[in-house]
C-alpha cells in the first residue's frame, strides 16, 4: 500500500494563471462566434445591396416605360382628334 501523500496546498498564482486562461479560451470562442457572425452578415448585406440596386433598375425602367406609353397616348388621342 502506497503511503498516504498529503496534497501540497493550492498555489494562488497558479489558480489566478488557470482562470486567466480559462477567461482568454472564452473570449477566443467568442471572438471566433462574432466573426463567423460579422462575415454571415457581411454576406447578408451584399446580397440585399445587389437586390436593392436591381429593384432600382427594374423601376428606373418600369418608369421610362410608363413615359414611352404616357407619349404614345397622347399621340394617339392627338391622331384620333386631329
Amino acid at each position: 500500500m502506497l503511503p498516504f501523500v498529503p496534497t501540497p496546498p493550492s498555489d494562488p498564482i497558479a489558480n489566478e494563471l488557470h482562470a486567466v486562461r480559462r477567461s482568454l479560451d472564452a473570449l477566443t470562442e467568442r471572438v471566433d462566434q462574432l466573426t463567423q457572425e460579422n462575415q454571415r452578415l457581411h454576406q447578408q448585406l451584399e446580397l440585399s445591396q445587389q437586390a436593392r440596386t436591381d429593384l432600382v433598375a427594374q423601376c428606373e425602367h418600369l418608369i421610362s416605360m410608363l413615359a414611352d406609353s404616357r407619349k404614345e397616348l397622347r399621340a394617339a388621342k392627338g391622331e384620333a382628334n386631329g
